[in-house]
């Protein structure tokens, strides 16, 4: 396809002498040598960079499937002119498309891949001047970029980024040093350094591997497709504007994973419906997993979006650094095997964050820590609520915290968590004020809170609360401690009594459990010592322990018939039952 270059551009349409005759008959076994930014037409072609190129405005232009650009080791430097228009290192997209006005536009770039260079953004481009764009084409996926390192500078420019483009695309091995420090929407994450802006309807997801992300005013990676895989990339973002996470967890059956997140000011990973690019907010994150990855957040004093006019960038970030964030209704995802270290000094750190989630979701085998850093006030939390309306299961995770091992904000609970076997701890660095259990919760209730056969750790108690009484700003809590109590019948041979019937009741008379032994003579409950919960009145802690266990065997007279346990801790007991039948021992 031909196009007009735009008049004082400078863009032309040069290559080494003959490359563009061969261009236009396409792909040859031998490269085409590129001396000069132009278009690059040739369908199934492979383009070599013979030396250092600059453009004025836009540098490629990509017309045609299966094209392969080798940068050769050599530089683009792009929209040298500056101007108000965005311009860009590597374009393909569709003419119709009005935000690439007066760009060189048209033709296809399916399986594009890009390599072994550098896409150097000049310091005087118009905002938005991406590195690649690519979107808006019948045919625009399957992008390949790998060895390449890129640097932007200019408001809201993202390294790589595509529209309704890039299902099925990869990036590796490459490098983003991204000196952006303004966007205009934070909520289209504008400050990301890759961004594949696909929704759940992209046919493959995106493999984002063994990447190093250095700086941008937002956040790292971002894909919205399903199936999307990111893993071994080393992220250091420098937010400052919110929902600043290195990785967006945004696509169904997506998985993060091995990656390390260290952000000189930032957020760790979202696992997210999603509120843009995913058909609608709600409608992503379903089995996502996010796994062994390496995560310390901080956030400084430098947001933007809630500072005075939106400018003044010297403020937190409401909630502060967040570890691991589910939100926006993800379903059936889990994170597991994390080490997540989210860090308080000026701003408030909570390592694990649940807010609106939807069912199913869960995590397991992680390490959280919320710890106290300098001499400043941040609050460190190592898990925090704020409205999650769906229940949460946690299981064999470790929660320390400087402020409070588990914190209700404003917005409570009410979809209630059981934690298992988790450890519950207070920081080495642990405020005079600290408590195991805090809630805040002035706006919505905390509901359903279990927490089963807990260790606590450091000082942290299952008696430690600042739970008070209901008022104007406090709604009701409560929260629960459970023990499994597990229980082995077997008769004065030490042989398992099966079928034998298991009543158990609490200390209020309430029978919490019925059944029979199996074949190997046990049956297992989960029991709750004691519930924690306010009224207008003050905070009560309703004791249920201790318990009245009774065994009946049929045609037998059990000695003992029943018997007390005191339930304090996870609890294991063999009974030897003495059956007696028609007035003898058997």
């Amino acid at each position: 396809m031909e196009f007009q270059a735009p008049t004082g551009l400078g863009w032309q349409v040069v290559f080494a002498e003959g490359s563009e005759r061969l261009s236009k008959r396409g792909a040859g076994s031998k490269p085409h040598a590129v001396k000069a930014c132009g278009a690059l037409a040739g369908a199934g072609a492979t383009y070599l960079l013979e030396n250092d190129v600059s453009s004025p405005g836009t540098c490629f232009s990509v017309q045609a499937d299966k094209i392969t650009l080798d940068l050769n080791g050599h530089t683009i430097n792009y929209a040298t002119e500056g101007g108000e228009q965005p311009r860009y290192g590597i374009l393909a997209e569709a003419c119709w498309d009005t935000s690439v006005a007066g760009n060189p536009c048209g033709g296809s770039a399916d399986h594009l891949t890009i390599e072994n260079g550098q896409i150097i953004q000049s310091r005087a481009a118009a905002p938005y001047s991406h590195g690649i764009r690519i979107g808006q084409l019948n045919g625009a996926n399957h992008l390949s970029v790998r060895n390449v390192t890129f640097e932007v500078n200019a408001s809201a420019s993202i390294p790589i980024f595509t529209t309704f483009a890039g299902s099925g695309s990869q990036v590796l091995n490459s490098t983003f040093r991204n000196n952006v420090t303004s966007i205009f929407n934070r909520h289209q994450i504008q400050g990301a350094s890759i961004k594949f802006n696909t929704g759940q309807d992209a046919h493959e997801g995106q493999i984002i591997h063994d990447n190093n992300l250095v700086g941008g005013a937002q956040g790292g990676i971002y894909s919205a497709s399903p199936g999307t895989a990111i893993y071994n990339n080393t992220i250091s973002q420098n937010g400052r504007y919110s929902n600043d996470f290195g990785i967006y967890v945004w696509g169904n059956k997506s998985e993060a994973y091995n990656n390390t997140i260290t952000p000189i000011s930032g957020r760790g990973i979202q696992i997210s419906g999603g509120a843009v690019s995913v058909n609608g907010q709600q409608n992503g994150a379903n089995g996502a997993r996010v796994h062994d990855n390496q995560i310390t957040v901080i956030e400084l004093r430098q947001n933007c979006d809630y500072s005075a006019g939106g400018k003044a960038c010297n403020v937190c970030e409401p909630g502060g650094a967040y570890g691991i964030q589910f939100d926006d209704h993800p379903t059936d995802s889990t994170a597991y095997k994390n080490t997540v270290r989210a860090r308080a000094a000026e701003c408030d750190a909570q390592a694990l964050r649940l807010t609106n989630i939807g069912p199913a979701n869960t995590s397991h085998d992680n390490v959280f820590v919320a710890e106290r850093v300098g001499q400043d006030r941040g609050k460190a939390w190592a898990l925090g609520t704020g409205g999650a309306t769906s229940h949460f299961v946690a299981s064999k995770d470790s929660f320390i915290g400087d402020s409070a091992t588990f914190h209700a904000d404003w917005d409570g609970m009410p979809g209630g968590l059981t934690c298992v076997s988790c450890t519950l701890g207070k920081g080495p660095h642990a405020t005079s004020d600290y408590v195991t259990f805090s809630f805040e919760n002035g706006g919505n209730h905390v509901f359903n809170l279990h927490f089963q056969d807990s260790t606590f750790a450091g000082g942290a108690s299952k008696n430690s609360s600042d739970m008070r009484a209901i008022e104007a700003n406090r709604q009701y809590a409560e929260y629960f401690i459970d023990w499994t109590y597990s229980l082995t019948v077997q008769n004065t041979s030490g042989v398992a009594v099966g079928g034998a019937m298991v009543s158990i009741t609490d200390a209020t008379q309430k029978e919490v459990f019925s059944g029979t032994t199996t074949g190997s003579g046990e049956i297992s409950a989960v029991l709750n010592e004691f519930k924690a919960f306010n009224t207008t009145k003050g905070v009560t802690q309703e004791q249920h322990t201790p318990y009245q266990v009774t065994i009946r065997v049929p045609g037998c007279a059990p000695n003992p018939d029943s018997f007390t346990v005191s339930l304090t801790k996870t609890t294991v007991q063999t009974i030897p039952l003495t059956c007696v039948a028609s007035g003898k021992q058997r």
